[in-house]
């Protein structure tokens, strides 16, 4: 399916062809087990174009249309777990009008972890400030510290117009893939972790 799926039928497809496979299988006489569906199952980000329950609701059904009963069903939902269970926090290095465009240069950037806008260029993730606006919000391109022509964030983070050096920008959604990409590229550091413990409630 890939990571974060946009598409329900890629699992309708992918469940159909793995029944039929099994089917022929048993009838060379293998039996098969179990069947792990994998992942792609989407978290919230930016722009979600799709939920779990609307996944959920096509993976039941095409396993009920095309897997033997006595089949076990395992699922890997690594990015829909974990994504969401961490923040990048960056800090506005630099600010820049460049034909006509605003752009910030935060001190992470894609080679510090947030490499997937390469990967998918509607990429979002999704992000804000504690930041108090003194006017109104605007259109920034958000790049990293690096000097590569790739190391863009986006083209379109909507942000306090008046963001400027110093000011600190915190990254959503940077739990599944973003640290496991980062490296010392240019000499700039991986970004530090800290992990936080919530108080329970008594």
């Amino acid at each position: 399916m890939g990571s974060q799926s946009e598409n329900t039928q890629v699992w309708d497809a992918a469940i159909k062809i793995s029944g039929e496979l099994i089917r022929e299988l048993a009838q060379a006489g293998i039996i098969i087990e179990f069947l792990d569906i994998g992942g792609g199952f989407p978290a919230n980000y930016e722009d979600l174009a799709l939920t779990i329950k609307d996944a959920a609701k096509v993976i039941n059904k095409a396993l009920d249309d095309y897997i033997p009963k006595d089949i076990r069903i395992i699922a890997e939902p690594g990015r829909y777990l974990s994504a969401n269970a961490s923040v990048m926090a960056a800090t506005v290095i630099g600010r820049e009008h460049r034909s006509g465009t605003e752009w910030l240069y935060l001190d992470v950037g894609v080679f510090q972890g947030l490499i997937e806008p390469l990967e998918m260029s509607d990429w979002k993730y999704p992000i804000f400030t504690k930041k108090h606006p003194r006017g109104y919000k605007k259109s920034f391109v958000l790049t990293g510290p690096t000097c590569d022509a790739y190391d863009t964030l986006g083209l379109d983070y909507v942000l306090p117009s008046d963001m400027n050096v110093g000011d600190q920008v915190y990254i959503g959604a940077t739990g599944a893939y973003a640290m496991v990409y980062s490296s010392n590229f240019n000499g700039f550091e991986v970004p530090r972790r800290y992990y936080v413990k919530e108080k329970r409630k008594r």
